[in-house]
């Protein structure tokens, strides 16, 4: 089996060439080359932009495998080897597959034709075998038919289609100008990528995407940190404050590890898109932004998460269930969970989940249907049923209703 990595534009036309070759070849009566097309796959590959600092630019690009069971093409006792692409630095021989080429070939001159014998400059010549008298002979193109005695456009087409195949799969084809070559998409590390972010973030703070959109000034935290890794010119001050940490690397790696084991079942749509990118191993320019924010989302959560063990740890049940009384409580948090019609309205009325806490950290929780809007941050006094004692995620919370109220 013979497998050559082909960018996934490129399949198109070169499949169109096979298959025009085998549509010959069975108009002749000679067998064809069989060959299978895998499943598209992103192959990443570097380029070295500074060797003094030993810099890298990374790049993915979309590839397919192409497999053939053999490449060597024969008809009527002679058998296509291989092309010998003349250059000033020495030959390339470009075989049909595991094919012996005697070590001569590799020095031989472009004016060698052992049909003509004319010495002329030429850039290709090509190997074919003799099956009757056992030997290799080296022709050129333009007396392949005459040497061999029948119409060879057929092995030349052949010699074309190896050519390209090795020179896409060599990576040629994309690997040029400072790899930014042919539908090229150049990528970061994932893991690198967060762990600048992490360091730029715990320095300069975070700026989001949305925040330059509505302001139409400076750059975001992702476009930041995207820029630099393909900056050439850096100075020191700038090398220092993009570089990373054994704290950011750590980091970096918690964020991931956190957003990897989050259930899918319960995400929105915005952490759904998170999940989705740490699957990849890779930042892209159209995922900076969005991956950067993993950060502050992140470290969001581990706040949350600490502060929800502080509360855990002062809330306590307040009163007796049935029991109505006083109380002072301040709102912390509100929630749409749903809305109601109430008798004789047009309009839905939004139930409301308000999240109180008095003012030895105990936490209250009102189903507000009352259509009353209420502000975070206000203090409210007044009468409320204790309608049930409960926990949620091990936090003590007391569940009040028909709590009527004085703005303090």
């Amino acid at each position: 089996m013979i497998t050559y990595t082909i960018p996934t534009y490129r399949l198109p036309s070169l499949v169109k060439k096979l298959d025009s070759l085998n549509n010959k070849a069975e108009k002749i009566k000679v067998e064809g080359i069989n060959f299978t097309v895998s499943k598209p796959y992103d192959y990443t590959y570097s380029v070295c932009v500074n060797e003094a600092l030993h810099e890298y630019k990374t790049y993915t690009i979309q590839v397919s495998d192409v497999s053939f069971d053999k490449l060597t093409f024969k008809m009527n006792g002679w058998s296509f080897l291989a092309t010998i692409e003349h250059r000033e630095q020495g030959n390339i021989i470009i075989k049909t597959g595991d094919v012996d080429v005697p070590k001569k070939y590799r020095n031989t001159t472009q004016y060698l034709c052992e049909h003509c014998k004319t010495k002329r400059d030429r850039n290709l010549t090509y190997l074919v075998y003799n099956e009757e008298k056992n030997k290799i002979y080296q022709v050129g193109s333009t007396c392949i038919q005459n040497y061999l005695g029948f119409d060879a456009s057929m092995m030349v087409s052949h010699a074309t289609i190896i050519m390209t195949l090795t020179h896409i799969s060599e990576g040629s084809d994309w690997e040029t100008d400072g790899g930014w070559g042919k539908r090229a998409i150049p990528v970061i590390g994932l893991e690198s990528f967060l762990s600048t972010v992490v360091k730029v973030v715990s320095v300069s703070g975070f700026t989001s995407s949305k925040k330059v959109h509505e302001t139409g000034f400076g750059t975001s935290t992702g476009m930041d940190v995207w820029d630099s890794y393909f900056r050439t010119q850096k100075t020191d001050e700038q090398r220092e404050h993009y570089r990373v940490t054994t704290e950011s690397n750590t980091e970096a790696k918690k964020i991931i590890d956190y957003i990897k084991g989050m259930d899918k079942k319960r995400l929105n749509d915005y952490e759904n898109n998170l999940f989705a990118l740490t699957q990849s191993e890779y930042v892209t320019y159209r995922t900076a932004n969005t991956v950067a924010s993993m950060v502050p989302y992140y470290r969001m959560k581990v706040e949350t998460i600490e502060r929800m063990k502080k509360t855990a740890l002062v809330s306590n049940l307040v009163g007796e269930v049935g029991k109505r009384q006083e109380f002072s409580l301040t709102l912390k948090s509100s929630y749409t969970v749903g809305e109601f019609y109430a008798p004789h309205s047009r309009y839905p009325i939004p139930s409301v989940m308000e999240r109180f806490e008095d003012k030895d950290g105990n936490i209250h929780i009102w189903y507000n249907k009352s259509g009353k809007k209420l502000e975070v941050g206000t203090t409210y006094n007044g009468k409320a049923t204790i309608k049930a004692h409960g926990e949620y995620k091990g936090i003590k919370q007391t569940i009040i209703s028909r709590f009527s109220y004085e703005d303090k």
